[in-house]
């Protein structure tokens, strides 16, 4: 599945993929953009999920990641 970047359009309110596909509406901009972050923020947790896949499962590296990962996830409730 091809991951695609979503934008708020206030004109329109509504969120849409950045290849102009509609997606669904949101009346408030503050909501919109907040939605916004969060789906978009998904390419940043799989980044730092397959940095962790890379490094030596023992060291304070990989426990750094590993608690910047869980952060994103929270991020993402």
């Amino acid at each position: 599945m091809d991951i695609v970047k979503v934008h708020y359009d206030e004109e329109l309110q509504g969120v849409y993929g950045d290849d102009c596909r509609y997606l669904f509406d949101v009346s408030e901009k503050k909501l919109g953009e907040e939605v916004v972050k969060r789906i978009n923020m998904h390419d940043e947790l799989v980044s730092m999920l397959k940095d962790i896949a890379l490094v030596d499962g023992g060291s304070e590296c990989i426990k750094s990641k590993i608690a910047r990962a869980r952060e994103l996830l929270e991020r993402c409730k």
